[in-house]
């Protein structure tokens, strides 16, 4: 026999509220990064399409399902050969 009124998953309304505002928080955090995570997956898609890959998936099979810390790496990686080349491919000026 149990009596639900001496658990309860609050201490009391103040309680119940600042939870709620955590989670809340915690969510709107929770979908940001998500959206930085998906935008990382997007550049990386564009620097393959801007050096002729037409086929979504073999970038997609790059991509897969890496982390934060992985899509970090790669679309560094990306951006610092896509511009070593630039640079290389740019006559110098002079100064």
């Amino acid at each position: 026999m149990s009596d639900t009124s001496t658990f309860s998953e609050f201490a009391d309304d103040e309680h119940r509220a600042q939870a709620e505002e955590w989670l809340l928080e915690l969510g709107r955090f929770a979908v940001g990064f998500e959206r930085v995570c998906e935008g990382m997956r997007h550049t990386i898609l564009f620097m393959f399409q801007s050096e002729g890959l037409q086929h979504p998936g073999l970038a997609q099979v790059i991509i897969g399902e890496k982390s934060s810390a992985e899509l970090q790496v790669l679309v560094g990686a990306l951006f610092a050969e896509l511009r070593a080349r630039t640079d290389e491919a740019e006559p110098t000026r002079p100064t």
